[in-house]
């Protein structure tokens, strides 16, 4: 991926410029046709996930509980802590994603403090939706 892809995606634009490099040669991009099941609740995790382009509904338990666009992303939270899946994903359109390996989206938190802050406050407040979920059904 290059520098100017990564300048694009809202989660590393504010990167310092000179560790933009950095960022690129850890992600990896693809696309995705509509239909297709990005993640599958349960399942054991190995990818994090950026919208570059396009969207995707986010489905727990037979429910769709968000839509996804570009900007948003996922897969964090079965890569932070238990290692399932806590929701299937599916592409609503053809979406554009940046992906992170397990290894990958480690050494990014480690190296990126100000990215991995962004990501560790969305997960808790993916948490806490999950929890609420949960009582309510």
């Amino acid at each position: 991926m290059i520098v100017t892809e990564i300048r694009a995606t809202p989660l590393f634009r504010d990167a310092p410029r000179s560790r933009q490099r950095e960022l690129a040669s850890l992600v990896d991009r693809i696309t995705q046709p509509a239909g297709k099941v990005l993640t599958r609740q349960g399942e054991l995790a190995h990818e994090f996930f950026i919208i570059n382009d396009g969207t995707a509904e986010v489905i727990r338990d037979g429910q769709v509980v968000a839509e996804l666009g570009p900007g948003d992303f996922f897969g964090e939270i079965a890569l932070l802590g238990d290692p399932h899946r806590t929701a299937t994903v599916v592409a609503a359109a053809e979406v554009d994603l940046t992906v992170l390996a397990r290894r990958e989206f480690r050494t990014m938190l480690s190296r990126f403090p100000e990215i991995a802050s962004t990501i560790l406050s969305t997960a808790s407040r993916r948490l806490v939706t999950n929890i609420r979920l949960t009582e309510a059904a």
